[in-house]
């Protein structure tokens, strides 16, 4: 999702988040309507690539 940079939360501060969350909805429109979905939540956190 684009986020202006004045607006963007600092880096850390979002893997901080995403860090700490457990579950997640998935919310879909559907022909009857919203359907939210929980999501389990599962991160790893892995070194950065760097561009050779």
């Amino acid at each position: 999702m684009y986020v202006p940079k004045h607006f963007a939360p600092p880096e850390q501060a979002v893997r901080d988040l995403l860090a700490h969350q457990e579950a997640s909805d998935l919310i879909t429109m559907t022909p009857r309507g919203l359907l939210a979905t929980l999501l389990p939540s599962n991160t790893t956190r892995t070194p950065a690539r760097t561009a050779p």
